[in-house]
């Protein structure tokens, strides 16, 4: 199923599809898995708790914003026309996967973000050559911010 959702201010699209006793949950390229066990949420097999609070979404201090705009019919992966790549949700660049000219496949690393005191790996939701990196390790980005940019 597709949502469109706000976080933050900036909407996105996420795919959310069954996967056993959970969900596998696509933003921007970056998948993780969402199963909850025992009263607790767990990302990618980590326990995390998140408390949502009306349009609030908190986690070990930290929130952000979230909002569902609509829920529409799709299933598979979410390609971005542009082939710019962005973060899901705010966070700080702790490792980067790939520098400009390398080439890519379908769910490889291209960026490790921290946000909400986890780390995620945004993936390339394409083939392609990277032609730009808009980012370096250290950096604060948002939903804005182009990470990469692939062709």
């Amino acid at each position: 199923m597709r949502y469109s959702i706000l976080i933050d201010g900036h909407e996105f699209t996420a795919f959310v599809r069954r996967l056993g006793a959970g969900f596998q949950v696509e933003v921007n390229g970056t998948e993780v898995e969402v199963v909850l066990k025992d009263g607790v949420w767990h990302v990618d097999g980590v326990a995390t708790p998140l408390t949502v609070i009306g349009d609030r979404l908190e986690s070990d201090g930290s929130a952000v914003d979230v909002r569902l705009l609509a829920v529409g019919r799709g299933e598979g992966r979410h390609v971005h026309g542009s082939g710019e790549v962005r973060p899901p949700l705010p966070g700080k660049v702790v490792a980067l996967r790939v520098a400009e000219g390398d080439e890519v496949k379908v769910g490889e690393t291209l960026v490790v973000l921290e946000a909400m005191k986890m780390q995620n790996e945004i993936t390339s939701p394409r083939a392609g050559r990277v032609v730009s990196v808009g980012a370096k390790v250290g950096d604060t980005v948002d939903p804005t911010t182009v990470l990469v940019t692939i062709a």
